[in-house]
């Protein structure tokens, strides 16, 4: 499948095109400004912030083998604390602009846990989510 397509399924048009300064493809300043979203390189950089802004498609296929870890939703502003090391800011639940997913995050610290199918349906009905299962059923297991 291919990366780009599911980048533009996943964002629903919250991003530029092409970013604003710097396209390889056009002067790109016309475009409507849009969204943020943020990447980090690894978990690690992703807690402690360190990471980059990026505000479009552009952008994230430029970087789509550098990150680990990317923000599916749009936020309204992405900036810099610092710019050495790049610590981002914006990334809060007041400067959100589009939600485009919400997950539940299952963390097995050791190999004596573990989590089915059930675990997910019920967590994800005590939280109110309405989860299509069928889709992932065949993933997990």
């Amino acid at each position: 499948m291919d990366i780009t397509l599911i980048h533009r399924m996943i964002l629903k048009d919250g991003l530029r095109n092409f970013k604003f300064k710097n396209s390889k493809y056009q002067d790109a300043s016309f475009e409507e400004q849009k969204g943020s979203i943020f990447g980090y390189r690894n978990k690690k950089n992703m807690v402690s912030g360190r990471g980059l802004v990026l505000t479009s498609l552009e952008a994230i296929e430029e970087n789509k083998t550098l990150f680990s870890h990317w923000t599916p939703n749009i936020y309204r502003y992405g900036t810099y604390t610092q710019i050495k090391p790049r610590v981002t800011q914006g990334h809060s639940e007041n400067n959100l602009r589009q939600i485009n997913t919400f997950y539940i995050d299952f963390d097995v610290k050791t190999q004596k846990e573990s989590i089915n199918f059930s675990d997910i349906l019920v967590s994800s009905l005590d939280l109110g989510f309405m989860v299509l299962l069928q889709s992932f059923k065949s993933t997990i297991k």
